[in-house]
């Protein structure tokens, strides 16, 4: 599959408080795989934010550039996010069954169906959008993507974020984003034009090890040992037990490639011996604060990522309890 556009990476929001002065639109922030399509000539190709290639991994998306309709011969890039539902409440652990499944069964599809969130318009018919300010953009992909079964564009709310706040809450969502009016679209950029405001934190962590569990889970994971890049060194952050369900077990303990260096600096204490391995996986992760020495309080799995280079992960929050 040849398409006249390159891939561009997603722009990325900052962590801060939820803003006061006027000139914002606030989103739910979508617990699920960012995924940007590119169409054209009737067909979709789909990679995540990394650059890697997802269109068999979400089958159901092949017919999105016919959906999209005739704007013309260029392309048409679109930015969103591929989330599994259960209960109708958007579930990343869900998600895990789907997003690491190159060329999933019609069943699975079936089990899992999934549905891609589009909020913003990079490209249309050819021609670049990033300069054009997000209320328009936004205005104009209400115009190009009709809702279907497998893509919708999502409600957004302008001068009031109660709304969109209390509904994220509800639905036990990470938070929302807010995101300036009159701002552009900087790809690959992490930029203040758009603030995630979190109910709970929540980030990427690079995982360098592991503790053997007790009990039922001897010989088999207990615990994540995760932490984050500063500069050369990968700096350890805790050990994440919680939330490791047996199917991510089994991911792992499959991809896992073991190494007998530890690739934190400095080496951290452990309640047990731990089994390092290379930090090529990366493991989401909700947490209550950091401790003043630089640990996470409360972690718990949400699910692994295959969407971000390891390399890019940093720590976003400097909370201090």
């Amino acid at each position: 599959m040849s398409f006249e556009t390159p891939f561009f990476a997603p722009m990325q929001a900052v962590s801060g408080p939820l803003p006061t002065d006027n000139g914002w639109a606030y989103e739910l922030k979508w617990d699920g795989m960012r995924v940007i399509a590119t169409n054209q000539a009737s067909q979709t190709e789909l990679r995540a934010r990394s650059g890697k290639d997802m269109t068999t991994t979400f089958p159901e998306l092949a017919s999105l550039a016919k959906g999209i309709g005739a704007v013309g011969d260029g392309p048409t890039v679109v930015d969103g996010e591929v989330v599994a539902f259960a209960d109708g409440k958007p579930s990343f652990e869900l998600l895990q069954h789907r997003m690491h499944v190159a060329q999933p069964a019609p069943s699975l599809q079936n089990e899992i169906p999934i549905v891609y969130l589009i909020f913003d318009l990079l490209v249309l018919d050819g021609q670049a959008m990033f300069n054009i300010d997000y209320k328009s953009r936004r205005s104009l992909l209400r115009d190009v993507v009709p809702d279907s079964e497998r893509w919708k564009v999502p409600s957004h709310a302008e001068t009031d974020s109660a709304p969109i706040v209390e509904l994220s809450k509800t639905l036990q969502l990470e938070g929302v984003v807010a995101k300036k009016l009159d701002g552009n679209y900087y790809p690959g950029k992490r930029s203040s034009t758009w603030i995630k405001v979190k109910n709970l934190q929540r980030q990427e962590f690079v995982i360098g090890g592991w503790l053997e569990g007790e009990g039922n889970l001897q010989n088999k994971i207990g615990s994540l040992l995760v932490g984050t890049w500063e500069g050369d060194h990968l700096v350890y952050a805790g050990a994440v037990g919680s939330g490791i369900s047996d199917h991510t077990r089994n991911l792992l303990q499959k991809d896992f490639v073991a190494t007998l260096e530890c690739p934190f600096d400095p080496v951290p204490e452990t309640t047990r011996p731990p089994q390092w391995v290379s930090t090529q996986l990366t493991a989401e992760v909700t947490y209550l604060s950091w401790t003043p020495s630089g640990k996470l309080r409360q972690p718990t799995l949400q699910g692994l990522r295959s969407d971000k280079d390891p390399r890019l992960i940093v720590r976003e929050s400097t909370d201090q309890p």
